[in-house]
């Protein structure tokens, strides 16, 4: 036996010692709630004199079930301050926008992954509210949804319209017709053990909750989500909650994150980035802001796709030395950290890649050339160039000459004022200017182009690759065959296929091809599965 044959015999042993297919799960989005918890998290109602030094989870509603254990909740204290708690700086008391930061954050588990969306906030001092307290309020607060679906701007601007409601009462009231016709459900079950049932929700000990304030977000919760029809949820007379059609948690990623990748990068640094990323390089954000950390990563992920990635996935690291010590991990990831994080014991090797988003800056190894690298890139700037004058937003300020005092810009606030309502929230740039803001148009063609550059290529590569043993009729068994692969590459494109062929995406991607082959084999000899039935949507 040769040495190709005696590999395509192993991989086949392999392959079927280890199952023969993965499961294809439907989900139905109209049956998953807009939210699985809604928490409030801040420093608790202490006493005067009493020291705050950790946040806690104030509220959660509902109480219960939990969708995690009581630690892994706990935990989400970290997530909604990872960079610190402590008392507002003198900057912060000084803003006129209660809203101090907007980020997300992402936490995979075996069975399901669940994404935070985070409103960090200052509460006024007259009325205080109902969750907070004469100590408390002179710390943040933080608003959290909970959701295993990732539509960040709906989320976004139901957090910002909350924040507000309690900064403006006048102005942002609760739509208590609405709510009246949305009852909520108790359900019985473990809830956190710091805190007290009541009105289906847990609260810390002195506590009363707002019935209109749960009712509220208990109708966003209650939202079904259309798979054809884009949704517009009134939260008062003037001002709706935008929620936009079902599609894969990866396209909804990138309708709300594209952008901000594009507005702090080149475009030749960002093919170099999705180079890197499917080679398997340690990639590493850094910022000071945990909007744009968030942001970039979840982009970054957005455009590998239709690849299946293994690669741990980390919006933001906590800058706690609990978390910091996972950036030592054997295995590569795509993480952000905070500018202020002592990397002083963290060893990653020189293949690791640094990218300063707030300064546009990649540095890393040198890297393999991207097949039709070039062509990339052109495309790439086509698209951003003749959708220029609907995604450029304007100054907010101009100097009309050089010793005159900026004047505010008409043109921002009419490219606000004509913004598609489904992106994010203009409070998603309260604090940091952002040079585009992406339409779906510009979205859906920045993704095709990234899509539809490499893994077409490497489907057809591969297609002659294949190897079957119909041994037994009723399980067929394709694997791929590597040897022949790399010797059918063209030649200006070998490097980079030598060293891709060896990632897990590579090897995920090949595994789901096979597993096609299989099926639509299989189709031949039974009725029940049909080469329709194949899902194309890749985890994320």
């Amino acid at each position: 036996m040769s040495k190709m044959d005696l590999s395509v015999y192993r991989s086949l042993q392999l392959k079927r010692s280890s199952g023969i297919f993965t499961e294809v799960i439907r989900v139905d989005k109209n049956a998953r709630n807009m939210l699985e918890h809604f928490l409030i998290v801040g420093a608790p109602p202490v006493e005067k004199g009493t020291k705050v030094t950790d946040p806690k989870i104030i509220t959660i509603f509902p109480a219960s079930p939990l969708a995690m254990s009581p630690d892994d909740m706990n935990m989400l204290t970290l997530h909604c301050f990872p960079n610190g708690f402590g008392k507002l700086k003198e900057k912060e008391q000084k803003k006129k926008n209660p809203l101090l930061e907007l980020y997300t954050f992402r936490l995979g588990g075996q069975s399901c992954t669940f994404y935070g969306c985070v409103a960090k906030f200052k509460v006024m001092t007259n009325p205080i509210p109902w969750f907070a307290s004469e100590v408390s309020i002179k710390y943040p607060f933080a608003f959290c949804i909970i959701s295993s679906i990732p539509i960040l701007s709906s989320h976004f601007q139901f957090l910002y319209f909350l924040v507000n409601a309690y900064h403006k009462p006048n102005e942002f009231k609760f739509n208590k017709t609405m709510l009246s016709h949305k009852p909520f459900h108790v359900i019985r079950g473990e809830t956190l053990p710091d805190l007290l049932r009541m009105n289906g929700c847990g609260v810390w000990p002195g506590i009363t909750p707002k019935i209109h304030f749960l009712n509220q977000v208990n109708l966003y919760r209650s939202i079904s989500i259309k798979r054809y029809n884009k949704q517009a949820f009134p939260v008062l007379s003037t001002l709706f909650v935008h929620v936009p059609a079902a599609a894969s948690d990866i396209n909804l990623i990138a309708a709300c994150c594209l952008d901000v990748l594009f507005s702090y990068l080149s475009i030749p640094d960002i093919v170099n980035l999705f180079t890197y990323a499917l080679l398997g390089n340690y990639i590493m954000f850094q910022a000071d802001d945990a909007r744009l950390l968030s942001s970039s990563v979840l982009a970054l992920r957005a455009i590998l796709s239709p690849f299946p990635f293994q690669t741990p996935l980390i919006p933001y690291v906590i800058n706690d030395d609990r978390f910091i010590g996972l950036l030592n991990s054997p295995v590569p990831y795509i993480a952000g950290v905070f500018k202020n994080t002592d990397l002083s014991e963290i060893e990653i090797g020189d293949q690791a890649v640094y990218v300063d988003l707030e300064n546009g800056k990649v540095k890393g190894p040198k890297v393999v050339r991207l097949p039709n690298r070039d062509g990339l890139i052109k495309r790439l700037k086509d698209i951003i160039r003749e959708a220029s004058e609907t995604i450029t937003v304007p100054q907010k300020a101009i100097k009309k000459s050089f010793f005159s005092s900026p004047t505010w810009n008409q043109n921002y606030y009419t490219f606000f004022k004509n913004l598609d309502k489904y992106t994010m929230p203009p409070a998603f740039m309260s604090n940091h200017y952002q040079k585009y803001i992406f339409d779906q148009a510009t979205v859906e063609k920045v993704m095709f182009a990234f899509t539809s550059h490499v893994a077409p290529e490497v489907a057809d590569l591969i297609k002659p690759c294949f190897v079957t043993d119909t041994t037994d009729i009723d399980r067929p068994c394709t694997v791929f065959n590597r040897t022949l692969f790399l010797d059918s590459i063209p030649k200006d494109s070998k490097a980079f296929y030598t060293l891709f062929s060896q990632t897990h995406a590579f090897a995920g991607f090949c595994d789901k091809k096979t597993d096609e082959v299989d099926l639509i084999k299989m189709s031949a000899n039974t009725e029940d599965v049909s080469p329709l039935e194949l899902d194309d949507e890749v985890d994320f």
